[in-house]
């Protein structure tokens, strides 16, 4: 047994809370503290937590999940404004209330994949908010989903877009 300090406690938290996250992601949601490096590698050592090529996973969790990281770059460019943020099952990757009382499901649409996740969002029930990331805004018009708030993400860099179907 090994005595971990709450610094070492928030991370392990975060990192099992997500399953897998990058270093840049955990600097840009808990703080720019300097100790979070140490604080990590103390984690690994302990054999708490696992590194694999910059992304921290969980013991529990055997692969990285790629469509999970590209949601969590989207919240944390939203940091600031989110109350609550849990892992969320597919189609969706996150769930996020914000602190304007909205909520939103967040996943990740791959290219070519547009119309599988279209099927799937709409068969899934008590969906009204849905934040879908995307690889380029061209997919925008593949996305065919009627009576859905749906906001457009995009990577590199990180910009949002409204839905073509004139909610807001």
């Amino acid at each position: 047994m090994y005595y971990i300090n709450k610094r070492q406690k928030s991370l392990l938290n975060l990192v099992n809370k997500f399953g897998c996250i990058s270093f840049q992601q955990i600097i840009s949601l808990i703080s720019r503290n300097k100790h979070v490096e140490y604080d990590l590698k103390g984690l690994v050592l302990r054999r708490l937590i696992v590194e694999q090529n910059g992304i921290y996973k969980a013991l529990s969790q055997h692969n990285i999940d790629c469509h999970l990281l590209k949601c969590i770059d989207v919240i944390c460019c939203l940091n600031d404004r989110i109350q609550k943020c849990e892992k969320e099952e597919f189609p969706f990757c996150l769930w996020v209330y914000l602190k304007n009382d909205e909520n939103y499901d967040i996943c990740y649409i791959p290219v070519g994949q547009e119309m599988i996740y279209t099927t799937t969002i709409r068969r899934c029930n008590n969906v009204s908010n849905i934040i879908a990331v995307l690889d380029n805004k061209s997919q925008i018009n593949q996305i065919q989903l009627q009576n859905i708030n749906i906001r457009y993400c995009t990577l590199n860099p990180v910009k949002f877009y409204r839905s073509n179907n004139g909610l807001h």
